[in-house]
């Protein structure tokens, strides 16, 4: 099984993924959604 190591940040630099998945398209969508909810928290 491949195990993928990544690094992601947001549109201004100040947040940072690192994490490894073996499933690296679900992870990328995971943290996608994670960051919709996040933010139409904030914005109520």
């Amino acid at each position: 099984m491949n195990y993928f190591v990544y690094i992601l940040t947001n549109t201004h630099n100040n947040v940072f993924y690192v994490g490894v998945s073996n499933n690296l398209e679900r992870r990328l969508l995971s943290i996608q959604t994670l960051n919709t909810i996040v933010f139409a928290d904030a914005t109520i």
